[in-house]
């Protein structure tokens, strides 16, 4: 898990977005690179990142998806917000990724959607070989179940830094049970890439069901 990530990160982290929001259906997801303000300013280092990963797309280091930033939160979800401050922009308004600076600003905004907006979320990690759970103590059992059908989607490997590593034997994988949807412990996995995707599957949710209709198209918090 990324802590504070740098650049780098950044971009691998939304590469790995992207790929997953097309998986979910999303043909050409909308990302919007988030910080405080919609300007670069070399005392906001979000900003420069912003502005890196927005050029780095125009030169095919990030592919797949529309990108925009730095563009503050009511920019980049709300179409009038943008307007009232004159951005002109494919992603403001409509953002299918919002793509947060680092875990301290994604776990405030993840917590507020869910339960100041009552959202509905699905916590993964991407990036790895096998699909990795990973939900809060507080979630209900129907972001656990979402969360399982999410990984369901992600049974190829990821394109960040660890699907370039060389396969490790000592890979472990989450195993859960189909009553709390939790991880419950770690047992002994064959090297990953030697197993078949439903295998892997099948390691993450004994029984996972689809996707709940009533979630409708997933915005994506990374």
């Amino acid at each position: 898990i990324n802590i504070f990530p740098n650049l780098e990160c950044k971009v691998d982290i939304c590469q790995n977005a992207i790929d997953l929001a097309q998986t979910l259906g999303i043909e050409t997801p909308k990302v919007a690179i988030l910080s405080a303000v919609e300007t670069i300013n070399p005392g906001i280092p979000s900003t420069l990142d912003a502005a890196a990963l927005c050029k780095m797309a125009d030169r095919g280091q990030i592919t797949g998806g529309i990108l925009d930033g730095p563009l503050a939160f009511d920019n980049a979800i709300n179409s009038d917000a943008a307007r009232t401050k004159g951005i002109i922009s494919p992603v403001a308004g409509q953002a299918d990724i919002l793509l947060v600076p680092d875990i301290e600003a994604g776990n405030m905004l993840a917590k507020n959607l869910s339960f100041l907006a009552n959202a509905d979320a699905a916590g993964i990690v991407l990036g790895a070989r096998v699909p990795i759970i990973l939900t809060s103590r507080a979630d209900s059992v129907r972001t656990r179940m979402a969360s399982c059908a999410a990984s369901e989607s992600c049974t190829t490997p990821g394109s960040g830094p660890s699907s370039r590593m060389e396969p490790a034997s000592t890979y472990g994988t989450f195993e859960v049970t189909s009553a709390c949807m939790i991880p419950l412990r770690i047992t002994p996995a064959r090297t990953a890439p030697s197993m078949e995707p439903t295998a892997r599957t099948r390691l993450i949710a004994r029984i996972c069901s689809p996707w709940p209709p009533s979630v409708g198209c997933p915005v994506l918090l990374m």
